[in-house]
């Protein structure tokens, strides 16, 4: 019996338990990469030169943290959905004041360019992004 599955009231399939992990994993480990990234450029300093690089650093940092926000808080609020994010939150001792959980951060992430659209043409106004 693996950790997952040691709890009696809940169970992961095994072949789904090892593609929880790899998957969680995987994102994890793109996200770091992609920090690291950043932090390497910010060394260089010159901003301008890597700004494209920069951004699309960010933003695979931002689209695995949704993915992996996904797993301890589903959008669908099916039973089996909530059970399984409970199961993992307690597995990975996720606790509720973890950023993967809030709702709002995460829709700001992933809808940004929905935010972009209601942007006037000139730089006047800004809408808030989170």
């Amino acid at each position: 019996m693996t950790k997952l599955n040691a709890e009696p009231d809940f169970a992961i399939f095994p072949p789904f338990e090892a593609f929880y992990i790899e998957s969680m994993l995987f994102s994890t480990c793109s996200a770091m990469g992609s920090a690291f990234q950043i932090d390497e450029l910010f060394k260089i300093g010159n901003y301008s030169e890597n700004k494209t690089e920069i951004l699309f650093e960010f933003q695979n940092i931002f689209t695995h943290a949704g993915i992996l926000s996904r797993y301890f808080k589903p959008a669908r609020q099916l039973d089996i959905h909530n059970k399984r994010a409970e199961f993992l939150k307690k597995y990975f001792d996720v606790n509720e004041q973890n950023p993967l959980l809030d709702r709002n951060l995460r829709n700001a992430l992933e809808h940004f360019d929905e935010r972009l659209v209601c942007c006037p043409s000139t730089n006047d106004t800004l809408p808030p992004i989170v």
